[in-house]
């Protein structure tokens, strides 16, 4: 208030408290007007007065926040609303702040200074939530709920509430506030990025108003299917497929439909396509701030595409280009095990078969594969041999020619069979193919030998005399 407008409300509320001696509102009034104008002591009286003949009226709090206030500096209020005039509304905030010297704002200038908050970034939800309880406190005031509802559409998440509360306000009694919560109601209709589920917002704005032919050309093009629901409909029962089948055709109607394409970021991630799922999630993120549980699935799929593609590498033999992906991947992300695992496995390769080198550098080898050495087949004479190999790191090719090698014991075939065996398993399971090598190898030679005296012996008896 300015000095003058002080003057008159201390006339005003003198008269009542004269025609009703310890009214509380006028006390309280006069307390507030008293403190405003920088009468402290007078303020004092009056909540002392008020305190012993109305004890526990809210009125008494608010005459002990308008002494703690002190006296107001009216330059500040009027900065305030200039320069919330001119849309500059943070700089307006911090003005209504040093004028109330962090009193909470009261009656008319509490909805003022609540929907200069709500404009202010990272502001909005404190003042919606004081907003709501300032519309709780007085159910009754239409004023505050039009405030309300025209905070709220100014967000999209809000917007849909925000146009349920205009649509009841557009009746309200009091002219200026249907005529405001029409216009208001139209706007956020126009605003609203509009789904198949929100036509009935628009038909019940046309059911009033016929003849606006904006909302109804806006309303011609929503399509009446929701195929962005069936395809979060499928998705919660697992159902992939159609739930695929859904988010496409919704994206083919709507190019721009930033649900559906996290609906199908999703479905990429549980079919473990995870380039994709960052693709999609990628494009979101150019048009819009990502959600958290957006933002938490893109570092995931990330996370996962770059380790397949170090265990692709690993699997290559480029072991410098995996660890350099995996170094990042621990780096970034030291909640998740994966990524130090695999370097852990990485390592354990290599020192492998360091081990092995070293082993066969340092020490000779082990006496039963040292005579498997000297018969190793590529050292025989291959015009002889039926089976040799080569040997390329890893990798053995085995060459063998159909060629029998006659031995008395066939002790000869059965090394060479046992060399291949001794290169191309393990010694545990090369010792037990080994074995059963040397018995049918053993059993073999009996047969045959049983064999050739039996035809020896009737080779004798078929002899003419």
């Amino acid at each position: 208030m300015n000095r003058g407008d002080l003057v008159r409300a201390t006339e005003f509320w003198t008269r009542i408290l004269h025609l009703r001696p310890n009214d509380p509102r006028a006390l309280t009034n006069l307390g507030i007007v008293a403190a405003q104008g920088g009468g402290l002591k007078k303020a004092n009286i009056l909540l002392d007065r008020l305190s012993r003949s109305h004890p526990g009226d809210p009125g008494i709090e608010k005459i002990r926040s308008a002494i703690l206030l002190g006296k107001l500096d009216v330059k500040w209020l009027l900065l305030a609303r200039k320069e919330r005039k001119e849309q500059h509304f943070s700089a307006a905030y911090q003005d209504y702040e040093r004028y109330l010297k962090g009193s909470p704002p009261r009656g008319g200038l509490a909805l003022e200074v609540l929907q200069t908050e709500s404009a202010v970034p990272g502001h909005f939800r404190n003042a919606v939530r004081d907003l709501r309880q300032l519309a709780a406190r007085h159910p009754e005031s239409h004023r505050i709920r039009l405030v309300l509802a025209r905070t709220l559409i100014n967000r999209e998440d809000t917007r849909r509430e925000g146009l349920e509360l205009l649509s009841v306000l557009s009746r309200s009694p009091l002219a200026d506030v249907s005529s405001e919560a029409r216009s208001s109601w139209r706007t956020a209709l126009i605003w609203l990025h509009a789904r198949p589920v929100d036509r009935k917002l628009y038909e019940a704005y046309l059911d009033r108003y016929p003849e606006d032919l904006v909302v109804r050309r806006l309303l011609s093009r929503i399509p009446k299917s929701d195929e962005r629901g069936n395809g979060f409909h499928f998705l919660a029962k697992n159902r992939l497929l159609q739930a695929n089948k859904s988010f496409q055709r919704a994206l083919l109607a709507d190019p721009s439909d930033k649900e559906a394409a996290w609906g199908l970021a999703i479905i990429r991630m549980k079919q473990k396509r995870f380039q994709e799922t960052a693709e999609i999630l990628s494009w979101l993120r150019r048009r819009q701030s990502l959600r958290p549980e957006q933002s938490s699935l893109f570092r995931e799929a990330v996370y996962d595409e770059d380790l397949v593609r170090s265990r692709q590498f690993l699997h290559e033999r480029d072991v410098s280009e995996a660890r350099t992906i995996l170094a990042t991947l621990i780096k970034n992300r030291p909640d998740r095990p994966e990524a130090v695992a695999l370097m852990g496995e990485s390592y354990r390769r290599e020192d492998r078969a360091d081990r092995a080198l070293n082993r066969k550098a340092e020490r000779g080898p082990h006496p039963f594969l040292a005579v498997l050495d000297r018969i190793r087949p590529e050292n025989l004479d291959r015009a002889r041999s039926w089976l040799w190999s080569k040997r390329d790191g890893e990798t053995m090719t085995v060459f063998s020619r159909r060629v029998f090698l006659s031995s008395g014991s066939g002790h000869l075939p059965f090394l060479i069979r046992l060399r291949y065996v001794a290169y191309k398993f393990k010694t545990g399971f090369f010792l037990l193919v080994a074995g059963a090598i040397l018995f049918r190898t053993i059993r073999a030679d009996r047969v045959l030998t049983e064999t050739m005296n039996r035809r020896l012996t009737d080779d004798k008896g078929e002899e003419p005399s």
